[in-house]
């Protein structure tokens, strides 16, 4: 039998060029594939190391900002409320639970953080709220006995 050529290609040599077509094809879908399991392996990581307990600490800042005003409301209206008193002075100090321990945190996360705006706003969150903290202070401080309370200039 003769053999069919068709544009000058036996068929023999069309079965080749179609099976390294599909291989070429095949092999650049794989790579392809290895590239976006990769980019998404390291998004997934990203996420759970990083994202993840940013958002959870930054939830833990909140709520301390809400117990913080909370608390400090206390010491002023409620003057013999001493466990809110404790409260106040464990939130500012702890290392185990409390601001320090929030800080601490964040400074570790942030440094992981890919948008720098992000990292500017919460810098300056944090300093807003070290303000805020040195005012409870000086409220703590003028206001701890049953004495200061009395005394018109210190309320």
């Amino acid at each position: 039998m003769a053999k069919l050529k068709i544009q000058g290609l036996s068929i023999g040599q069309k079965v080749l060029l179609i099976n390294s077509i599909l291989i070429v094809f095949f092999a650049l879908s794989t790579v392809e594939s290895i590239v976006k399991l990769t980019k998404n392996k390291n998004l997934v990581n990203y996420s759970f190391h990083v994202l993840t307990p940013s958002v959870e600490v930054i939830n833990n800042f909140i709520l301390i900002t809400t117990r913080s005003k909370m608390y400090i409301t206390n010491w002023v209206y409620l003057p013999n409320n001493a466990r809110d008193k404790a409260r106040l002075r464990e939130l500012h100090n702890s290392q185990d639970y409390g601001y320090p321990k929030i800080i601490q945190e964040l400074s570790l996360l942030k440094k992981d953080w890919k948008n720098r705006q992000n990292i500017a706003e919460i810098d300056s969150i944090v300093d807003k709220f070290n303000i805020i903290i040195r005012y409870e202070e000086d409220i703590m401080t003028q206001l701890q006995t049953e004495q200061d309370y009395n005394n018109s200039a210190k309320t």
